[in-house]
């Protein structure tokens, strides 16, 4: 294992704009502040990255499916969205199918293109999800598993496990040389989510992220990856919700 450093700090943002008969659209913002200690090759970036992402999402009784136009870069072009153009911009998605297999067991399969790994790729969706009861979820699955449990009407406890990657196309602060940054790694997280006033929950959880690598494309072809320890996460979420907020699966 490598003994360069890096630390990551992120901020998650996501509004539902719209909803209705299992349809809906939002928006999400995802910044995140890198810092890698190398010693060798740097990307020609301060590490402080976002992305901005509109969705639409389909959710059904079998069928959901999603999809979304991204863009992921560093926080200089932010400051210049004229310098945004069709280069920069990627598309995500997502369809499953999902099959009763027994009463309270089910199934899903399905494909997604997405970043999570470290690159834009298209994977596989797998997984299985056992339902015992209204106040136990567990689901195994490629890539996300998570296993959930209400132990009251206002407050569940929440085990998760899935990749946390990213791709992004970063620059220099002349906006002249480009690099492609990448970041591969999982999280193993357990969280205890809340329900404390009307129309209001919140997270709080903690986790590590595992097999960590950072990688960098510069223009002329040249590249430096590096493996990175493992790393605490700890995580802190509120949610608004117009109107008030249900209570955890009522039964």
């Amino acid at each position: 294992m490598s003994d360069h450093r890096a630390g990551v700090a992120q901020t998650l943002f996501h509004a539902r704009i719209w909803s209705r008969d299992g349809h809906a659209l939002g928006v999400a913002h995802d910044y995140r502040a890198h810092h890698v200690e190398t010693g060798a090759v740097q990307p020609q970036t301060n590490g402080h990255v976002h992305r901005l992402s509109p969705r639409y999402r389909f959710s059904g009784a079998r069928w959901a499916a999603s999809v979304s136009p991204v863009v992921a870069t560093s926080s200089n072009v932010g400051r210049h969205p004229g310098e945004i153009h069709r280069a920069l911009i990627d598309w995500h998605g997502s369809v499953a199918y999902r099959v009763r297999l027994a009463p309270h067991l089910s199934g899903y399969g399905g494909v997604c293109r997405d970043d999570r790994f470290g690159r834009v790729r298209v994977s596989p969706l797998l997984g299985v999800t056992w339902e015992p009861g209204h106040a136990v979820r567990a689901t195994v699955g490629w890539p996300d598993s998570a296993v959930e449990w209400d132990v009251h009407p206002r407050w569940r406890i929440r085990a998760t496990i899935n990749p946390v990657g990213g791709h992004w196309t970063v620059y220099d602060n002349e906006l002249a040389r480009r690099t492609v940054f990448q970041y591969a790694g999982w999280r193993v997280r357990l969280g205890l989510h809340l329900l404390p006033a009307v129309a209001h929950r919140l997270a709080v959880s903690v986790g590590r992220d595992l097999r960590r690598s950072f990688r960098f494309r510069l223009e002329d072809g040249s590249a430096f990856s590096s493996d990175f320890s493992d790393a605490t996460a700890i995580g802190v979420e509120w949610q608004w919700l117009r109107g008030a907020a249900q209570p955890h699966r009522p039964p």
